[in-house]
């Protein structure tokens, strides 16, 4: 984006005398904050406001380049905030967060972008609420969020999506509070969030679960009650926490700490 130290920005405009449209111009560039003047004038519109930056509208996300910076232009524009991404494993992206279309598209929470930066019309596992995380193993897609409902079913904050169709599948381990992160490691799912039962089972904000069966597994590293998990990093045999908390695995910890993924 350029960017403008005045607050009056010329812009392409097709003319005073064109049909008025009841639908939105996608490429129509937009400011960084709000707009209180607009002059058209034959094939300009002048715009003044309180603003610094004008540029192309790209939506909520967007993947960027790791060589050049640049955005890739095939990706569709979602209409809302985009909370997590994650591959698909075949050069596409499931994108989860607080949003209702991709590219006119309706579709609540959660999408699958295919690798040529269309979406995927067969997937549509619809979530009542926000989506905070996803992990992908294999044929199975892992949603965390504030939802109640998803692919069809009744799920209460976690669930286990079909990769190919968005259903989802048996898998529940039904937490009775909300699921901000999760990561994967061999045939087990960790889960952090603010959460104090989950799979049946007493666990207070972080949990590690069977991925097959969606049972708690004996790791327990008991954060603070109070303590909430934002986010998971596995590297190896350790599992990186961030959150808010003062004591996690035993220890005292202030928001981030790490934990064998064997022991807690």
């Amino acid at each position: 984006m350029k960017k403008f130290s005045a607050i009056i920005i010329a812009l392409a405009f097709a003319s005073q005398a064109a049909p008025v449209s009841d639908t939105c111009n996608q490429e129509m560039w937009i400011p960084n904050g709000p707009v209180y003047a607009i002059a058209p004038s034959v094939d300009k519109v002048y715009i003044g406001g309180k603003f610094s930056y004008v540029g192309p509208y790209t939506g909520a996300g967007v993947p960027i380049n790791l060589t050049t910076s640049t955005l890739m232009s095939t990706f569709p524009k979602i209409n809302g905030e985009v909370y997590v991404s994650c591959a698909d494993g075949n050069g596409g992206w499931f994108v989860g967060g607080s949003f209702n279309t991709v590219n006119g598209i309706e579709r609540n929470n959660i999408a699958h972008i295919l690798n040529n930066g269309n979406l995927d019309l067969a997937w549509n596992p619809n979530t009542d609420r926000y989506v905070y995380a996803l992990v992908v193993n294999g044929t199975t897609v892992y949603a965390g969020g504030w939802f109640h409902t998803i692919g069809g079913q009744s799920r209460n904050y976690i669930a286990a999506l079909d990769a190919s169709t968005g259903n989802a599948i048996a898998w529940n381990p039904n937490s009775n509070g909300h699921v901000h992160s999760l990561a994967f490691s061999g045939s087990t799912v960790f889960a952090g969030g603010n959460f104090d039962s989950i799979g049946g089972q007493r666990r207070s904000r972080i949990a590690a679960l069977d991925a097959t069966s969606g049972s708690v597994l004996p790791w327990n590293p008991n954060a603070d009650f109070w303590a909430y998990i934002y986010t998971f990093a596995i590297n190896g045999s350790i599992l990186y926490v961030g959150g808010t908390f003062d004591s996690i695995g035993g220890q005292s910890r202030n928001s981030i700490a790490a934990l064998d993924i064997t022991t807690g």
